[in-house]
C-alpha cells in the first residue's frame, strides 16, 4: 500500500506537469495550419498519444492504490481473531486431533506412515543398466 501510494503521488505530479507543458498542443488540431508540415503534424499526434497513455497509466495506478485502501479496510474491519478457551468444548471433543497439543508433525505418526509407505514390486528392480553413461555407454 505504501509503494502504491508513492507511485500514485509520482504519477499525479508527473501527469500534472505533462498536462501543464503540453496544454497548448493538446488544445489545438494537428493540421498544417498549426504545425507547418507533415513532421509537425506527426509530432502533434505523438504528444496526444503520449498524453493518452499517461492518462491510462495514471488511472491504473490510482485504481491500484484505491484497491489497496479498500482491501486494507476490509481486512481490519473484523478485528483480530483470538481462540477462546472453553473447557466444555475441550471435554466434549476428546480424541480429536488437536494441532496445538500434538503439533502438525507427530514423530510417531511419521514413522508409522513411512513404515507402511508404498513399496514397488520386486520386478521393478530387475533392470540393472538404467543409469546414464556419457559417450553412449562406453
Amino acid at each position: 500500500m505504501v509503494l502504491n501510494g508513492i507511485l500514485t503521488a509520482i504519477w499525479i505530479a508527473s501527469f500534472s506537469l505533462l498536462t501543464w507543458a503540453t496544454s497548448s498542443t493538446l488544445s489545438h488540431k494537428c493540421n498544417s495550419d498549426n504545425w507547418g508540415n507533415e513532421d509537425g503534424i506527426m509530432i502533434c499526434r505523438m504528444y496526444k498519444a503520449l498524453f493518452a497513455f499517461a492518462a491510462v497509466g495514471l488511472v491504473s495506478t490510482l485504481s491500484a492504490f484505491i484497491l489497496d485502501i479498500v482491501v486494507r479496510r476490509r481486512q481490519t474491519s473484523r478485528g483480530v481473531y483470538i481462540k477462546t478457551k472453553d473447557e466444555k468444548l475441550d471435554d466434549h471433543h476428546t480424541g480429536l486431533y488437536d494441532p496445538v497439543r500434538e503439533g502438525p508433525f507427530d514423530a510417531t505418526a511419521s514413522r508409522t506412515a513411512l513404515a507402511t509407505a508404498y513399496v514397488g514390486p520386486a520386478e521393478q528392480g530387475k533392470y540393472s543398466d538404467t543409469q546414464y553413461h556419457a559417450g553412449y555407454g562406453r
